[in-house]
């Protein structure tokens, strides 16, 4: 399948069948890097041939994305972006496979410090945890 530029990370909701890739280097201005989103139900290990023709959606987000994480209780993708030091906060409900008129304006962000690098969610605590390589810290956000 074709995403853009240096793919860094891929998270995937299950929900709808929407592959999220960060492409760290895919800058389609000097201040953004792209977020593909991808079609599940026409790309995957049974439908091998669906990946080919599909043109994936590129969501604007910060500079150099480089982690994706999805939460699924509040259908949420987190993009840890680490030349802006921020996270990218795309709500999935208008941006996913079937829907895409929420993927072409930029999401909102969150400053979460200098270098931030990869991102996980605690579904059962409701947390987003964000390595920030430049403090050798790691900054907790609630959903």
């Amino acid at each position: 399948m074709r995403v853009g530029t240096d793919p860094a990370d891929v998270s995937v909701d299950p929900a709808t069948n929407t592959i999220y890739v960060a492409n760290t280097y895919d800058h389609t201005s000097a201040e953004t890097g792209t977020v593909s989103v991808v079609n599940g139900a026409t790309c995957d290990a049974t439908h091998i041939s669906g990946c080919a023709s599909q043109i994936a959606v590129q969501v604007p987000v910060g500079i150099d994305p480089i982690s994706v994480a999805f939460d699924q209780v509040t259908e949420t993708v987190y993009v840890t972006n680490w030349k802006d030091q921020t996270l990218s906060v795309i709500k999935t409900a208008r941006c996913n496979a079937a829907q895409a008129s929420g993927c072409k304006a930029p999401p909102g962000t969150i400053t979460v410090g200098s270098a931030p690098s990869w991102t996980v969610v605690n579904l059962p605590l409701k947390t987003v945890y964000v390595v920030v390589q430049s403090t050798n810290s790691v900054a907790v956000l609630g959903d």
